[in-house]
């Protein structure tokens, strides 16, 4: 799945893209354009900032269906809580292994703790 095809899927905001990948809205016009059109710097943090994303948005929906949560949406646009999530996401990697996620009502607990949700 190419960049333009996640931000569709997953509905994720241009501008937290951009955010998230330190780089300027319009940066991320032009890599959406033509990749070629950013330094690789640039289109490297794009590529990784979407990545975070998709990981975050993945865990989260092997959670709730781990554990039967309920279902919430994630606010997008908050970079700040974004950035909080995908660092909780990747400091619990061991126990937020995608695709065979084996996760443990533990693990999956965790998460929905740290969304503030119970």
């Amino acid at each position: 799945m190419n960049v333009k095809q996640i931000i569709s899927k997953y509905n994720i905001p241009k501008s937290t893209v951009a955010q998230l990948a330190d780089v300027k809205p319009y940066d991320f016009s032009l890599y959406l354009r033509d990749r070629s059109l950013v330094t690789a710097v640039k289109a490297d943090r794009i590529e990784q900032a979407i990545t975070d994303i998709r990981y975050v948005l993945d865990t989260y929906d092997q959670a709730r269906a781990e554990i039967n949560g309920p279902s919430l949406s994630l606010n997008l646009r908050d970079t700040d809580a974004l950035k909080k999530l995908i660092d909780f996401c990747k400091s619990h990697s061991e126990t937020l292994t995608l695709p065979a996620m084996a996760l443990t009502e533990e693990s999956a607990a965790n998460l929905f703790s740290f969304l503030g949700k119970s």
